[in-house]
């Protein structure tokens, strides 16, 4: 089980929050 989508998506969440 990888969680590269999973980590691609938290780098873009942390993106849009800021």
């Amino acid at each position: 089980m990888t969680r590269s989508r999973n980590d691609m998506e938290a780098r873009v969440r942390l993106r849009l929050a800021l």
